[in-house]
């Protein structure tokens, strides 16, 4: 709450890949996030091998911030997570 920032997850259903449906639905909370609830930061944190999930934040204009490596426990395995992130400056100068 301190930090006016924002932490997005998302996950679909196999059948409805490449649709493009999570990249519309993070258009519109960025557009709320930032025109009504006035945060001042979107973090978005993914699977580093996730390719896809790396090209949804790419696609919505997300710029990688770090990767940290063995971050978060999946199926009994450490893995490598990607934070990116958007500033409200960013969304309101390309919008």
């Amino acid at each position: 709450e301190d930090t006016q920032s924002i932490e997005l997850w998302y996950w679909i259903s196999e059948e409805y890949w490449g649709q493009g449906i999570i990249p519309e639905c993070i258009e519109q909370i960025k557009k709320f996030a930032f025109e009504d609830a006035k945060y001042e930061k979107m973090i978005i944190k993914c699977d580093s091998s996730n390719s896809q999930s790396i090209r949804v934040a790419e696609k919505c204009w997300f710029q990688k911030e770090w990767i940290l490596k063995k971050d978060q426990y999946v199926r009994w395995d450490l893995i490598d997570r990607c934070y990116f992130w958007l500033l409200k400056e960013e969304y309101l100068w390309k919008n």
